[in-house]
Formats: structure tokens, C-alpha cells, sequence
């Protein structure tokens, strides 16, 4: 007779408590000893095994019930066999998971090390992975979340911090997150990936962890990477703004120097029409995408750029507005996830479809794909995506269950703004 038979003879007695505690004390001292008080339920059970009388809260000894199975048809089962074999899993002492533990442990310090090998990082970035292994600090808890998978976001941390320690990181952080990651979202304060890059850099200066945003700026900016100010108006670059007595000489002025032109919903009174005739007018979501456009336009171009931030502010809807009644070529691109393609399906409902989803195609997608998940909750969303020239984007959505952003596709805005269109 197996462990197994006796196992299953076991599972049709009323002993399950009784074998449970048994597992507990092997567990704890690494052997089978103790005595075990019995419940009302398994002494009829346990007297027929012992060969003895035994009573509710009669304290049974666990060697005695070892030997006692020994002596019937099952021969000389071993108990820790047969507990492995009625429980169905294994059965590890604490000592043993203290072992296993220390090894996983040891295998994981080794493969945070061999990421920072793997990628040739410069001394510095090696001591700080060695500092924060040793110490259990500085990044480690981000880490540890990550255990068995952490290359997926310490090797594009690593890859950035060694381009911001050799002084070739000098971008806005949404186009340095996905250029080092491929997600634009991926430096972003509250994000795991940001974090551990945050810890780095005070690494590579010598700095605490930012207590406010103050110092998170003055660190980034130590770094030589730039954040948009921004988010949350209406910015716009090359498009003129016109009053009732002409044309808006403030926005004039910016564009003059070189400068986008920040319209407030204040800056935005009196405007009574916007854009020249016949221009093309290029519409953005992410300001980061703006700030990168606006750096590289051809000079003497004379197509403009807008930037909505997101999700539309009144005073992005009062510009839409304007842009409506403007004999102008409009062109928007956002973000390809189900909530950028809602609110590109907004903007063209807005405008009467007086504009063409610029970018946001099959191709486009592929291209601009990233590595984040789209969760099944979002991905409900795609059901209120009806427009015709978003269907294609909300299906390769659901294919391949990935976001898709801006940032990864400059070089596509770029070449069609340096052709014009054409």
C-alpha cells in the first residue's frame, strides 16, 4: 500500500483537524512530535486506528498515531509523504522556507546586478544598485514588487540614467520616458517607473529624494530633462488671433520670439476669430508632443499648432468653436487608448467632422504601440467609439490589448508638417 492509498482512506475519516495540526507541528519543529487534544467528531475514527478508547479532549500523541497507522494494511508509510499526499501540495518545514527564501532572495540581488552588466552602466549606476541591494533602500521596495520581472522596468531606468550621466538625455520627460521605455507615461511622478528613475538620479547627484515638487524640479533640471508648464490651457504656436480693432498682438509677440502663446480663458475674451484662411492647423492632446513639434518646425513655416492637454477645457472648446467657422485644414492626433480615442471622437462630433484624425491609423498604431496593458474595464469604453475614421484604431486596440502614444511617432508629425501635407 502507497502513501497515496492511505491518503485517500484518510480523506473518508473524520480527521482533518487532527492531520492538520500534525502538519503544523512538522512544519514548525522540522519533525513529527507533540500530542494533539482530539475533537468530538474524530474519535470514533481515532480509536479504531489507535486500538483504543478515546474521548473528546484526550490529548493524542502524534508519534503514537504514526505508529499505530504503521501497524495496519498500510505497512510503513512515511508520514510526511502521506501528509503531502492528503493535503495534495507539499509540506515544507519553516527552516526549509527560511532556505528557499534566502536563495529566491539571492538569485533576485544576482539579476538586478546582471541588468545593470547587461546594459555596460557606468560605475556610479553599479554602486547604486550594490548601495540600494545592501542597504534595502533607495528604489529596493520598487524593486521587490517586481521580483521575477525586474528587468521590465529596471532596464529602461538603468539605459536612462546612464544617457541623463552622460549628458545625452536633454528632452522633455514624457519624449525621454519613451524614448528610454516606450511609454510616455512610463517617468511620470506617481508611477513606479519614475520613481526608481527619481531614486537614480539623487543617486548620480547626491541628493535626497525630493520632498515637494520644488525640488523634483530643481532634480530634473539638474538632470537637464524638461517639464512642461503647460497642461491645462490652450496653447497654440504660428496661429494668429484676431480681435474686432485686429489682430491679437500678444500672440503676435510670442510668435515673434519664438514662443508659444498661452490662451487663458482672460486672453481668450474679445477674440472674435482665429487662423488665416486656407491654413493648415495642426492639433495635439499631449503637450510634451507640442513642445517637441513647435522646437522643430521648418523655418518660415506658416502651419500652426494647438495644444488641448488632454481632456478639453472650456476654454479649449470656446477655440474648437473658433476653429469651426475658420476657413482653415484641421489635423488632430492624440493618444491611441480608449480614453484618447473618446476624446478624438468629441472633437470631430465638435466640429462636424470639419477634421481629419491625423496619424491614428492600422499603421499608426503599430508604430506608436507601447508595452502598457489596456485593463478589460477600460477596454469597455472602445463600445462608445462610433466614428468612422477611429473604428480602425479602437479595433487594433482590441487586438493587441496596448496603448498607443504620440510620442513614438514624431517622426511621422514631423515629416508631414516639413512637406506641408503635401
Amino acid at each position: 500500500m502507497t502513501e497515496k492509498e492511505c491518503a485517500d482512506y484518510l480523506k473518508k475519516k473524520s480527521l482533518h483537524l487532527f492531520l492538520t495540526e500534525a502538519r503544523k507541528k512538522y512544519e514548525t519543529y522540522g519533525r513529527f512530535t507533540g500530542r494533539i487534544q482530539v475533537q468530538k467528531q474524530e474519535c470514533s475514527d481515532l480509536s479504531g486506528i489507535l486500538g483504543i478508547s478515546v474521548t473528546p479532549g484526550t490529548s493524542v500523541s502524534v508519534i503514537r498515531f504514526v505508529e499505530a497507522l504503521q501497524k495496519t494494511k498500510f505497512g510503513c508509510v512515511d508520514m510526511k509523504q502521506l501528509l503531502e499526499a492528503y493535503f495534495e501540495e507539499p509540506v515544507v518545514t519553516k527552516e526549509e522556507k527560511r532556505q528557499m527564501q534566502q536563495g529566491q532572495q539571492a538569485q533576485f540581488h544576482t539579476r538586478i546586478l546582471s541588468c545593470g552588466k547587461e546594459l555596460g552602466v557606468d560605475g556610479v549606476l553599479m554602486k547604486w544598485l550594490r548601495e540600494m541591494i545592501e542597504n534595502r533602500n533607495g528604489g529596493y521596495r520598487i524593486l521587490l514588487a517586481y521580483r521575477n520581472d525586474e528587468e521590465s522596468i529596471l532596464l529602461p531606468v538603468l539605459y536612462g540614467l546612464q544617457l541623463v550621466h552622460d549628458q545625452m538625455l536633454h528632452e522633455p520627460l514624457a519624449v525621454a520616458a519613451s524614448h528610454i521605455s516606450g511609454n510616455p507615461h512610463f517617468l511620470d511622478r506617481d508611477s513606479d517607473g519614475g520613481k526608481l528613475f527619481v531614486y537614480g538620479l539623487c543617486h548620480l547627484y547626491g541628493m535626497s529624494f525630493p520632498a515637494n515638487s520644488l525640488e523634483m524640479e530643481q532634480l530634473y533640471a539638474t538632470a537637464g530633462i524638461t517639464k512642461d508648464e503647460i497642461a491645462g490651457s490652450v496653447v497654440m504656436y504660428g496661429v494668429p488671433l484676431y480681435r474686432k480693432d485686429g489682430i491679437h498682438q500678444g500672440a503676435v509677440a510670442c510668435y515673434a520670439y519664438g514662443e508659444p502663446f498661452v490662451c487663458t480663458k482672460t486672453a481668450l475674451q474679445g477674440i472674435s476669430s482665429i487662423a488665416k484662411a486656407g491654413q493648415i492647423i495642426v492639433i495635439v492632446e499631449n503637450e510634451m508632443v507640442f513642445t517637441w513639434l513647435m522646437n522643430h518646425m521648418p523655418k518660415g513655416s506658416s502651419i500652426g499648432l494647438l495644444c488641448t492637454s488632454g481632456q478639453l477645457s472650456t476654454v479649449a472648446w470656446n477655440v474648437l468653436s473658433l476653429l469651426k467657422h475658420a476657413s482653415c485644414r484641421l489635423y488632430y492626433s492624440g493618444d491611441m487608448d480608449p480614453e484618447g480615442l473618446l476624446i478624438s471622437q468629441g472633437i470631430r462630433q465638435h466640429l462636424s467632422g470639419q477634421i481629419t484624425m491625423w496619424h491614428m491609423g492600422k499603421q499608426d498604431y503599430l508604430k506608436a504601440v507601447s508595452k502598457e496593458s489596456i485593463s478589460q474595464r477600460r477596454m469597455k469604453l472602445l463600445t462608445n467609439v462610433k466614428d468612422e475614421q477611429l473604428i480602425a484604431a479602437a479595433d487594433m486596440i482590441r487586438k493587441y490589448g496596448f496603448a498607443a502614444y504620440q510620442e513614438n511617432i514624431l517622426d511621422l508629425y514631423l515629416k508631414d508638417i516639413e512637406n506641408s501635407f503635401q
